[in-house]
């Protein structure tokens, strides 16, 4: 089926469950040097506003999960909250998607949502 996520419907607890999708918020690599390599797990981003821990972050065609968000003094981190340089981590290759190399200045798009149904029968969750 071509609109797997648009045409299921999935609940948990008799609560609807609804796909990833778009949300316009929307940031670009920024700082990293050029890019983050296909196992960087903290980067930085043009800004943090708005990006919250277990949002989905599509970069490229790989969604990538957000564990940490907060300022750093370095674009590789850690993430200590002081500093100027606004940085997320993340979980890489997320909803069936592989981790890959990135360039600065690549557009990061902010997804919210429940799942991912992948390929021919492969369902991830978020949570």
């Amino acid at each position: 089926m071509v609109k797997k996520n648009e045409k299921s419907l999935i609940t948990i607890n008799n609560l609807a469950q609804y796909p990833i999708t778009y949300s316009y918020v929307n940031h670009t690599l920024d700082g990293n040097g050029g890019q983050i390599g296909a196992s960087s797990t903290v980067f930085a981003l043009s800004g943090i506003s708005s990006i919250s821990p277990l949002d989905l972050l599509k970069i490229d065609d790989e969604y990538v999960k957000v564990e940490n968000v907060g300022l750093g003094t370095t674009s590789v981190g850690p993430i200590t909250f002081s500093g100027n340089v606004p940085l997320v981590e993340v979980t890489r290759g997320f909803v069936g998607s592989i981790s890959g190399i990135h360039t600065d200045t690549t557009n990061v798009r902010v997804y919210r949502g429940s799942y991912n149904i992948s390929g021919n029968n492969h369902l991830e969750e978020i949570n």
